[in-house]
């Protein structure tokens, strides 16, 4: 499309006033997923199933290297060979080419089948199968003068091109300044057979509401990449918007609570809005940014799957504050740290400031793989309150709904927290991720009193893609995580309508009477990702968790169904549209 520079300038003011605290980002989400993993920003969540390894290339695509001869001018034999090789080297070749086909490397020639261990390939003078160039039709080899016996030569399979276009990608203003802008709408439904009469799939979310349409992301961004190539200074700048069902999970404290006011399942979260500096191999964000801990991040469309884990819903930040630095030490060690207000705050609600560090080791045991880890320190609310109500805040004001979200002031305790991923291309096609997470607080509750005991919680996860082609992969998630002291997964989500705490209905989600469950959570997850056109996803997928522990002690006995069963199973399709 070609839009004026008048129309573009308008877009590109209204998207930015729609983002307050704009900044420049890594890559947009788009196109970050060949891009994610050499940008130390991003830390662990820059592992991506859709990484693919990069192919080898060419002799005439290397700079310098010799040109590669036009199929034409090679001179044939009676037999159809090319004369500068003989006959016995073209048998060779052929069998060499059939091996290859055996080994299922999905060379010229090979058949689809080979793929699901059927050693079948068609040698380079018979029939075309498939996969010709549309402007080449299939021939026999030595029916006519311009094909040979070099099945590289021969009915060569045509590139597809899968780019994702964005809407105002040919803006003349947007590209002379290198912005970016963009987005998604995913939009999702999940049946569930229990029929829960909360109409709430337990602790699992995104998709967390049963047997109904939801509108799970409405996400734009805009973002300029602060990009100097390792050398010189370059300044840049990210924001993220995101509207739905979703934001509920991806607030910050003292930001989104002053906006999203009723008690309703969508709301508004700005998931980014900092600035970026870079200075030689050094970078730095400053303002709002995703976590980068854990394997899942913020963001639907970024994720494999629309149901994100326990590890990630229950025991891992969404949101930071603060400063985050990382610095290239190597072209293969990527270091970061930096200073933030806690997990998901952005106000004094916490007043004490958390240190995070990264590393991040490519190529660790092979090419393609690599080693993740984050660590952080920080003073988190511990599920207590002191006496009274806020300073500077009346009853009245509380009464309200105008007051703070909690009706006394919360106590505060140190929490250690890290993470370890580990991504290995064992295929061409296929890879595996592990992830670890441990997370430790002192003096931490799962009532109403603070300083009942130690809360620990970790766990492991592992996922196998195989990637059948540019629209069709498919994906496999196991997890177990334990909430050992019952103290994180739970009903969480503000919904103080006790006229007697006089704290406002803010918004909605799993029940406060669920907690304290202490024990054992596992899940299995298993669909493809299907892509019929670049900028379109369709995500249908099976989901069945378990619970294995002590009886709840907030009021519901089990996790799921209302309380009322210990195990459930989903059925959840997707679909997201990329604009």
């Amino acid at each position: 499309m070609n839009i004026g520079k008048t129309a573009c300038a308008c877009a590109l003011l209204a998207m930015m006033a729609g983002s307050a605290a704009a900044d420049p980002g890594a890559s947009d989400p788009a196109s970050a997923f060949n891009a994610a993993l050499g940008d130390p920003s991003l830390g662990v969540r820059a592992v991506r199933y859709y990484q693919a390894p990069a192919q080898p290339a060419s002799p005439s695509e290397v700079p310098g290297g010799p040109p590669a001869p036009p199929p034409e001018a090679a001179a044939k034999t009676p037999d159809g060979c090319a004369k500068e090789e003989s006959c016995e080297e073209k048998k060779e070749e052929e069998a060499c080419k059939k091996e290859e086909c055996k080994k299922c490397k999905r060379k010229t020639g090979c058949w689809m089948l080979d793929d699901f261990g059927k050693s079948l390939c068609k040698t380079p003078c018979s029939d075309c199968i498939f996969g010709c160039k549309k402007d080449e039709p299939c021939k026999k080899c030595g029916e006519e003068e311009e094909p040979t016996c070099k099945a590289e030569e021969a009915c060569t399979p045509a590139e597809e091109d899968w780019t994702i276009h964005h809407v105002l990608e040919d803006c003349n203003l947007l590209k002379q300044h290198d912005i970016v802008i963009g987005g998604w709408i995913d939009q999702s439904y999940t049946f569930n057979p229990s029929n829960p009469s909360d109409h709430i799939n337990g602790p699992v979310t995104w998709e967390d509401q049963s047997n109904q349409y939801q509108l799970n992301e409405f996400y734009t961004y805009i973002y300029k990449e602060a990009k100097n190539d390792g050398e010189g200074r370059a300044i840049g700048f990210r924001a993220d918007t995101l509207y739905g069902t979703s934001a509920r999970f991806d607030t910050s404290a003292g930001l989104e609570d002053h906006i999203n006011k009723s008690q309703s399942y969508y709301g508004l979260a700005i998931t980014q809005a900092y600035v970026e500096v870079a200075q030689n191999d050094l970078k730095a964000k400053i303002g709002h940014w995703i976590s980068p801990v854990g394997y899942f991040t913020v963001g639907s469309y970024n994720n494999f799957f629309n149901t994100i884990p326990y590890t990630y819903q229950w025991g891992e930040p969404f949101t930071h504050t603060g400063v985050l630095t990382s610095w290239t030490a190597t072209d293969k060690l990527l270091l970061g740290g930096g200073i933030t207000r806690g997990w998901d705050n952005s106000s004094n609600f916490n007043p004490h400031a958390g240190v995070i560090g990264t590393a991040t080791y490519n190529g660790l045991a092979k090419e393609g793989d690599s080693l993740a880890y984050v660590t952080m320190y920080s003073m988190e609310p511990n599920g207590g309150y002191q006496n009274g109500t806020q300073p500077g805040y009346t009853q009245q004001e509380l009464a309200n709904g105008t007051g703070p979200l909690y009706p006394g002031k919360p106590t505060f305790s140190s929490r250690y927290f890290q993470t370890l991923v580990y991504s290995r291309p064992i295929t061409e096609r296929i890879t595996y991720v592990m992830q670890s997470d441990f997370g430790v607080q002192g003096n931490a509750s799962a009532g109403t009193s603070a300083g009942q005991s130690v809360a620990r919680w970790y766990g492991i996860n592992q996922y196998i893609y195989y990637k059948v082609s540019n629209k069709w992969s498919w994906g496999l998630n196991g997890e177990w995580f334990r909430d050992e002291e019952g103290f994180r997964v739970g009903g969480f989500l503000p919904d103080y309508t006790n006229t007697t705490n006089g704290g406002p209905a803010a918004t909605r989600g799993y029940s406060v009477n669920a907690g304290g469950f202490a024990g054992n959570f596992y899940q299995f997850t298993m669909g493809p990702r299907w892509n019929p056109y670049p900028n379109v996803v369709v995500r249908p997928n099976f989901r069945f968790d378990w619970y294995s522990g002590a009886t709840g002690t907030r009021g519901y006995a089990d996790p799921y169904d209302a309380g009322k069963l210990n195990y459930q199973g989903l059925f959840i399709t997707d679909l997201v549209l990329v604009f």
